[in-house]
């Protein structure tokens, strides 16, 4: 997988816009995770955790479980589409792909690429917050019998989810941004391209490419990002 840029972490953190940005730039290709569940469901069997999940009616996919049980659920579907990620991404053959969505975890990446070709967002409270209210999130929360609980279910479970990105990126050594309000998408997709190398002022910037580094941030490299990053571009998915 020495072709594939990763965009991994939380939900709503604009790595669909920051890797459409990047595709768009350099002229690579884009797979998001989000676009592959039809075709995961189709291949997966029966029993799985993902399609336990998308089975789910939108009471049994918010209310009937507790946060940390909705997180392992998650993360067990992740683990369980790996396979078939891998797969798809072997169908672009030797072109460069930037691979993006939350499915895409530290431990899971980590084992077919090296910390210089991966990056994982999460999100800061305020700038998930006014995602998830402008987007009306989760989908489906207006159906079932407490709207409420079921955008507070989502949140608790995406926090848990950031949280284990950081645990997993932390271990071995890889990049977690923070989006942020405050800075354009375009400015955090600058970032992320001199951390792929993308151009050479990237590749000469050892300096910035130093500061980025996760050995030499206190806790993780946070990056102010802007709001604008979980626009439109990075669709409402039943997953997320």
């Amino acid at each position: 997988m020495a072709n594939v840029y990763w965009i991994g972490g939380a939900p709503d953190a604009g790595k669909s816009t920051v890797a459409e940005l990047l595709c768009a730039r350099y002229g690579l290709m884009a797979y998001h995770y989000d676009g592959a569940e039809q075709s995961h469901l189709s291949r997966l069997p029966c029993r799985s955790a993902y399609r336990t999940l998308m089975d789910a009616s939108f009471d049994g996919r918010w209310l009937d479980a507790e946060p940390k049980e909705l997180c392992e659920l998650a993360l067990a579907s992740f683990r369980e589409r790996w396979p078939l990620v891998l797969e798809d991404l072997r169908g672009f053959g030797t072109r460069q792909v930037v691979a993006e969505g939350f499915g895409l975890m530290p431990e899971i990446v980590g084992a077919v690429a090296a910390p210089e070709r991966a990056v994982f967002l999460v999100a800061s409270e305020e700038f998930k917050s006014n995602s998830v209210a402008r987007r009306d999130k989760p989908e489906g929360r207006h159906q079932t019998r407490d709207p409420d609980r079921a955008r507070r279910n989502m949140l608790d479970r995406d926090t848990l989810i950031a949280e284990e990105v950081r645990v997993q990126a932390d271990k071995l050594a890889m990049l977690v941004v923070e989006a942020r309000l405050g800075r354009s998408a375009e400015g955090l997709a600058n970032l992320v391209a001199t951390w792929f190398r993308l151009t050479a002022e990237a590749s000469a910037s050892a300096a910035l490419r130093a500061e980025l580094s996760p050995e030499t941030a206190d806790d993780s490299v946070l990056w102010v990002g802007n709001d604008s990053f979980a626009d439109s571009s990075e669709p409402a998915s039943p997953c997320i």
